[in-house]
């Protein structure tokens, strides 16, 4: 133990220059013996000449130098950001304030947040509908980590959502009166092209391409095409417009609306409201007793499955054309389809076909448990009896008066085929869209 005292103190003596630097620095607590230090070995006490390596395993006590942050830093895209604001600002003759570049560069990191997380993230649930945007207003600036949710669609390129294309009561009866309005329902009572310019959307729009007829004419009357391309129109002259307003008078669909409305309609709802409405109550009443309460709800929701079907064919065969096609194959009434079976694809049926279910409790459950079902009561009991006998007393007051005076007539014939086309697109999303 004598002999290694000086040892350590000449290694120290050779090597005080560098442990003097920050990363090795010795301190008093690491000076420990040789025999409890495991980095001392016979080699150095062999070589009194080599220096000691002395390990230090304390941290130091200077902080480590800043790393850089994770995210990437958008300095030279926010230059680029003004230099185009400044851009437009000086195109269209405008002079933006002047402390509105003075004041967004006090919170860098609070709008690095949010336009990184706008720009690597989407929108979730959680994200702020109506969001402030900090390029508009230096006071507008979000907390770190919030993003700004995206400008939603407008009305004319969402027309393939769940909302209802057909126009709405106030426009279609607006619409009555407007004799130029009937090529929409009349494609080929066109005169000249006088009007297949103002009705005719954009057809570039890939949306507006697999359109019908009738939803062309929807889309240009909600972007306004017909108001844009107002001036297009060729002045017509006197005989032309009395041609045009005498014109339901000679198409038989203007008819058939009227005559639905006014003869088979109002039957057909009080019909049906007087059946599923006992059938309802009695069968909810006898619920108690369920043999007698289950047969009475079975069959009052198999009548309204039936007169759904009767329904939606007398409001295709009269009105037309509507905003929906009709579901094909239709909706089954009681017995269901479903693919076949091993045994039966065995037997030589196509495995792609279908079969009819045979099973009694199997088709009954399934119309026990389809949407479509309740909603035929609901249409039934709630809304087809305000509007059948709305229509019934108003053209049942303004038929006759029109066939005396005959000049009103033409715009009575539109009234109705344009209400008729109304209540049908309610019956069908009624029936069939509303679970869809």
């Amino acid at each position: 133990m004598a002999t290694e005292a000086p040892i350590t103190a000449s290694a120290d003596e050779a090597t005080g220059q560098r442990l003097h630097s920050p990363f090795h620095r010795l301190r008093p607590s690491s000076m420990s013996t040789p025999a409890d230090d495991p980095s001392s070995s016979p080699l150095l006490l062999q070589d009194p000449t080599a220096p000691a390596l002395v390990l230090s395993t304390t941290p130091p006590s200077d902080p480590p130098p800043p790393y850089p942050s994770g995210r990437r830093t958008r300095q030279a895209r926010t230059g680029r950001r003004r230099r185009n604001q400044l851009d437009t600002s000086e195109h269209s003759h405008t002079q933006a304030p002047s402390d509105e570049y003075d004041v967004l560069p006090t919170a860098p990191s609070i709008l690095q947040c949010v336009t990184d997380a706008a720009d690597d993230t989407d929108a979730t649930e959680t994200t702020p509908l109506l969001s402030p945007n900090p390029n508009s207003s230096p006071r507008a600036v979000l907390p770190p980590g919030t993003m700004r949710r995206r400008r939603t669609l407008s009305l004319t390129s969402t027309l393939h959502s769940s909302a209802s294309l057909a126009p709405s009561f106030a426009q279609t009866v607006f619409s009555a009166f407007h004799p130029e309005r009937d090529s929409d329902l009349d494609p080929e009572c066109h005169e000249d092209g006088e009007e297949q310019e103002e009705l005719e959307p954009e057809y570039e729009s890939p949306i507006v391409r697999d359109y019908d007829p009738q939803q062309r004419a929807f889309a240009a009357e909600l972007s306004g095409y017909a108001q844009r391309h107002a001036h297009r129109q060729q002045q017509l002259s006197f005989g032309a417009r009395c041609r045009r307003y005498f014109r339901p008078l000679q198409r038989r669909a203007y008819y058939s609306a009227l005559f639905h409305l006014l003869i088979l309609n109002f039957p057909y709802a009080l019909l049906s409201w007087v059946f599923l409405f006992v059938f309802t109550l009695v069968g909810t009443c006898t619920l108690m007793a369920l043999p007698l309460g289950a047969v009475l709800c079975f069959i009052d929701l198999f009548g309204a499955r039936l007169l759904a079907r009767g329904e939606l064919y007398l409001q295709m065969t009269f009105h037309g054309p509507l905003a929906y096609p009709l579901p094909w194959p239709p909706l089954p009434i009681f017995t269901r389809m479903r693919a076949p079976t091993a045994a039966q694809i065995e037997a030589g049926v196509p495995a792609n076909a279908t079969v009819p279910e045979g099973s009694f409790y199997k088709n009954a459950y399934a119309m026990f448990t389809d949407p479509t079902s309740y909603q035929a009561l609901f249409y039934f009991l709630v809304l087809k009896p305000g509007i059948t006998v709305l229509m019934f007393l108003l053209f049942l007051g303004l038929v006759p008066v029109a066939v005396v005076l005959v000049f009103p007539l033409p715009a009575v014939l539109r009234l109705a085929r344009r209400m008729g086309i109304w209540q049908a697109n309610v019956a069908v999303e009624g029936l069939y869209f509303a679970a869809r």
